[in-house]
């Protein structure tokens, strides 16, 4: 398994890991749309571009 930073078509990916239980417990993340973690990934984005996170 490799590590690479989110891309655009992780956005289904993202969405649905929402809806598991368990990453909700540990992680309490708020349900998504596919246009919603397509903007979350892009702000992720931008954020690791300008080195203020590693998302």
């Amino acid at each position: 398994m490799q590590l690479r930073p989110w891309e655009e078509s992780d956005a289904p990916a993202l969405a649905e890991s929402c809806l598991d239980p368990d990453i909700q417990h540990w992680n309490r993340p708020a349900q998504l749309t596919v246009d919603e973690a397509r903007q979350k990934i892009s702000q992720w984005q931008h954020r690791w571009q300008k080195e203020k996170a590693a998302i």
